[in-house]
């Protein structure tokens, strides 16, 4: 039996550890919001929703994509490369933490009328900083064609995490336990980058022709970020001025629903496709396009399955598994899966 499904799996591939990590996160997120969604009200989710809203912006807007850098240029692992492209994403990471730490009453304020958001704000912008203190051992891995080490990684915080927001709200009563939690994930992430490549740890340096070459290729990168903040955030924004914190936090639930399928067909963009087009460039530009799509139909499949599947059954996931409350949740969950299927 274990040799048929090998025919069909890799079971020691990024693909499959992609896609096996990214499924028990999606049980985990599951079980979680099963319970929290019958602690807090819709309003403590639409709180987080404007949270991660703020900090995804503010990430795009001064996106430098180093990741990206280190998985196709020839010369990334370099040490001073990779010392180089740290100590950028740190310093950016520094200073995105300060423009909402100092931005956070204002934001509140003028654009979502809701002074009380800003202690929030305030303490979100430490995510900043603990993700840029991560090593780059984990865009090694995706160069190096080992991306298992980033989802199983993942998986670990994912649970973790979610453990603590629960056992958190459940005595809080509040949505502080989400905000913490989602500090902590990423604390926990950045500590277990340090755990790999220990040979490739960072240090501070700045090589001037190697910050050329990685700000260079910003040119490529920062329009797609552009594009994609576009895309992912005007919903919200026009949702803010429509309506209020509680149809946002029925909002919110199912796109904390899509997020783990959303997220499945963007790591494997990212940690299976663009690593094998990227060595494919690195040993042949001439015929790396046709390679691309003739070696990768298997991949295109599993992009499509889930979200397709997932969409049709959206109003009845929401209806038996949860409160009346966010029965809203249904249409607006199989709108997000008609998005999951055109992201890549």
């Amino acid at each position: 039996m274990a040799l048929s499904i090998s025919k069909f799996v890799n079971l020691k591939g990024d693909l499959f550890a992609t896609a096996a990590s990214f499924g028990a996160q999606a049980v985990i997120k599951l079980g979680s919001s099963l319970i929290l969604t019958r602690i807090l009200r819709p309003e403590a989710y639409g709180i987080i929703t404007i949270l991660m809203s703020v900090t995804f912006v503010i990430e795009l807007i001064g996106d430098i994509n180093v990741t990206l850098f280190i998985i196709r240029d020839k010369n990334s692992e370099e040490p001073r490369y990779l010392n180089t492209a740290w100590t950028l994403q740190l310093a950016r990471a520094v200073l995105n933490s300060v423009v909402l730490l100092f931005c956070a009453p204002l934001i509140a304020k003028y654009v979502y009328h809701a002074p009380s958001l800003t202690n929030p704000l305030r303490f979100i912008s430490i995510w900043y900083v603990v993700a840029g203190l991560a090593s780059m051992s984990f865009p090694i891995a995706i160069r190096r064609k080992r991306s298992r080490i980033i989802v199983y990684s993942e998986l670990a915080a994912t649970f973790l995490s979610s453990s603590f927001a629960v056992i958190y709200c459940y005595y809080s009563r509040d949505y502080w336990g989400l905000i913490y939690a989602i500090v902590l994930q990423r604390a926990l992430l950045t500590v277990m980058t340090h755990l790999y490549y220990p040979e490739l740890r960072p240090k501070l340096q700045l090589d001037w022709s190697a910050s050329r070459e990685i700000l260079g290729f910003t040119k490529f990168t920062m329009p797609s970020s552009l594009i994609t903040l576009a895309l992912s955030q005007f919903d919200k924004i026009a949702l803010l001025r429509l309506f209020d914190l509680n149809f946002l936090g029925i909002y919110g639930l199912a796109g904390n629903i899509a997020g783990p399928i959303e997220s499945l067909i963007s790591n494997i963009s990212q940690m299976v496709l663009y690593p094998r087009c990227a060595h494919d460039f690195r040993t042949d530009p001439d015929t790396y396009w046709i390679k691309y799509y003739m070696d990768n139909i298997k991949v295109f499949f599993s992009i499509l399955v889930m979200p397709a599947a997932i969409g049709g059954g959206a109003r009845l996931l929401i209806a038996v598994l949860y409160d009346p409350r966010y029965a809203l949740a249904g249409p607006i969950l199989q709108a997000f899966m008609l998005r999951a299927m055109f992201l890549r």
